[in-house]
């Protein structure tokens, strides 16, 4: 029995006047509904005590209420694995992206030539991990752009961080025997303009989200797999998800395999079809 039930038969019985010899928490259900039933037998009639309804056994079929929520439940997830099926087929029909040779400019590459699209790190602190970068004509959310590493030499991206430093002055405090020298921030007028310069990675991998999917998916040169942290999600934590699903890595990105996550959900959508069937 629940917590719920045991508060219910002490508050009945403390309306009804009942003085206890004990805490609240040294009685037993049973203890209590023994006591409310003894004095529900000696209450004269026409005096009514506060009732007391315990919840039905784990065993009690459930209600029709519950199999409506249940097919709720299943219609979400028949609406899930069609979308994942889409994302099975389009990852079967996707070319390999995998160049076979080294491709070979035409000419070679000009340090002042840059493109975004085709550089890494270019977006890494301009966007947050949810916020998209660009939307596709078909709803695909790309949150990070593919760039694969080049087989021939290519200049890299570099950033430039420009700041004023105040610098630093050196303080000491000394009480009793007891003597500390730290360093705190300089005065801002003094500040001096200094510049950083930050050598972008030469490759990322692309994550991207189809329109009305609930994972986002990472891919690189052909390879794939749902988001971690999407997954998790959607399972309620990390220890929450099934030992069927097997984890993957996607350049140095750590994944769920696509494969076991649809397997996966395909059992759970089983079980509750037949769960339903079996309550019907």
């Amino acid at each position: 029995m629940s917590q719920h039930t045991k508060s219910a038969y002490y508050n009945a019985l403390k309306a009804a006047g009942v003085k206890f010899d004990k805490h609240y928490r040294d009685y037993t259900l049973s203890e209590l509904r023994e006591a409310y039933d003894r004095l529900a037998a000696d209450t004269p009639p026409g005096v009514q005590l506060a009732p007391v309804v315990e919840p039905p056994p784990a065993d009690t079929p459930q209600p029709r209420d519950d199999v409506a929520e249940l097919r709720q439940e299943l219609a979400g997830l028949t609406k899930l694995l069609g979308q994942l099926t889409k994302v099975v087929e389009a990852q079967q029909k996707a070319p390999d992206t995998t160049p076979s040779q080294p491709p070979k400019p035409k000419q070679p590459p000009k340090l002042n030539d840059f493109d975004p699209a085709e550089h890494a790190g270019v977006t890494l602190n301009s966007h947050g991990a949810d916020e998209p970068i660009r939307v596709d004509p078909d709803g695909t959310q790309w949150f990070r752009n593919e760039a694969n590493k080049p087989s021939f030499p290519k200049p890299r991206g570099r950033r430039v961080l420009r700041a004023m430093d105040p610098g630093t002055v050196t303080e000491t405090i000394k009480v009793g025997e007891y003597t500390e020298t730290f360093e705190i921030p300089g005065d801002p007028a003094n500040a001096k303009p200094i510049e950083v310069k930050v050598t972008l990675p030469s490759y990322q991998t692309g994550i991207y989200k189809p329109k009305n999917m609930p994972f986002k998916i990472h891919t690189y040169q052909g390879v794939r797999g749902f988001d971690f942290d999407d997954v998790n999600k959607f399972y309620g934590g990390v220890d929450l998800v099934p030992s069927t699903i097997k984890r993957c890595y996607v350049s140095s990105d750590l994944c769920y395999d696509i494969t076991t996550v649809i397997r996966a959900i395909q059992d759970e959508y089983r079980e509750r079809v037949l769960r339903k069937e079996t309550i019907r």
